[in-house]
């Protein structure tokens, strides 16, 4: 084997080892001998035609050994032309994975010195030199993907974290600053039918709830003389509460029933322990919720009537059966609602939480 000498680029160039090893290159029918060459390139002396710069060529190249040659096939683009030399230099643009092996494996034993063998060549030629690369924007998708997932997890538990902060604050502010309450809707200005004279009621001509006109029937009564009496209504109003059965026997004067102004607005009534009708004051902001379809409506605190000890409807069990004192919250509407709340039971919740303007 003919003695190898080798160089390297300069240092701006890419760093491949070039060898100064006979190697013949066939461009088309005319074969030359080339004592320049490397991994990525070949310069061949003499060519005739030259080529153009950047001109793609077909290469097929051979290398002579003692026992054996070695033929490769290869595309290169001319990358330099020397028209004084008739030399061009040729890069390799279109290596396949085994030739490219092939050219390193070369390159380094020709460097070494180590004795090159037929058996080598064909090892080199059959091994799977390389893996397949990595793609670099599926990777760049996996992390931004992974990141994304991060950044999901981290905003959720944010969400999570700041819904039992916000969660605990309610309770609290629920605890110390709201009452809560039942009740019912009645008018703001009741008026009280009563008993025209000593005897019973025979029977009612109106319901509760319904809307009766002035003199209009609401229940028939006869005296202890025997009389029978009509009790007329005095007003456009609305039947709200019966404080009597039929047959029960009353005095002059006795009430016995409730009537709401159909013209005047109603006002709600709710029981509140008396523990907590301390913390009330005119004008705190009411939510008033109905056992119904009818949506919820806003209202102010107007009284808060405190109970006396012999009065018996002042009294009421707690969630452990106890007895305790209660307070009638009167409490005004801020919005008109139909006459047909009268008596609807609500829930009510007084909140006592106060600017200080």
């Amino acid at each position: 084997m003919a003695t190898s000498m080798f160089v390297h680029e300069a240092f701006t160039q890419r760093q491949f080892v070039r060898l100064r090893t006979p190697l013949l290159v066939t461009i088309g029918d005319k074969t030359y001998r080339s004592r320049d060459w490397s991994v990525a390139a070949v310069r061949v002396d003499g060519v005739d035609p030259l080529p153009r710069v950047k001109e793609l060529v077909e290469l097929k190249l051979k290398f002579q050994f003692e026992n054996f040659a070695l033929e490769m096939e290869a595309t290169a683009e001319v990358n330099r032309v020397d028209p004084a030399e008739k030399a061009a230099v040729y890069l390799f643009t279109e290596l396949s994975p085994t030739n490219l092996s092939l050219l390193h494996y070369l390159v380094g034993a020709l460097i070494s010195g180590e004795s090159l063998t037929a058996s080598d060549v064909l090892a080199i030629a059959q091994r799977d030199n390389f893996t397949a690369p990595r793609r670099a924007s599926s990777a760049v998708a996996e992390d931004k993907g992974a990141l994304a997932k991060r950044l999901a997890l981290i905003a959720v538990l944010w969400l999570v974290g700041l819904g039992l902060v916000g969660f605990v604050l309610i309770s609290a502010l629920s605890r110390a600053f709201v009452v809560d309450s039942n009740g019912v809707l009645t008018s703001s200005a009741p008026q009280t039918v009563r008993a025209p004279d000593t005897g019973a009621i025979l029977a009612w001509s109106a319901a509760k709830g319904e809307r009766v006109q002035p003199r209009q029937a609401l229940a028939s009564m006869e005296t202890l003389e025997g009389a029978r009496l009509t009790v007329a209504s005095p007003c456009d109003c609305i039947v709200a509460d019966p404080k009597v059965e039929p047959g029960e026997v009353l005095g002059r004067g006795a009430p016995l029933l409730t009537l709401a102004p159909a013209t005047a607005p109603l006002a709600g009534e709710f029981v509140v322990p008396l523990a907590d009708a301390k913390r009330l004051r005119q004008g705190d902001s009411v939510h008033i919720d109905f056992f119904g379809q009818h949506p919820p409506i806003k209202g102010r605190v107007k009284t808060v009537n405190l109970p006396t000890f012999p009065d018996e409807s002042a009294y009421a069990r707690d969630r452990n059966g106890a007895m305790q004192l209660t307070a009638l919250v009167h409490v005004e509407l801020e919005e008109r609602v139909p006459f047909t709340l009268i008596g609807r039971p609500a829930a009510a919740r007084i909140n006592t939480l106060r600017t200080p303007f």
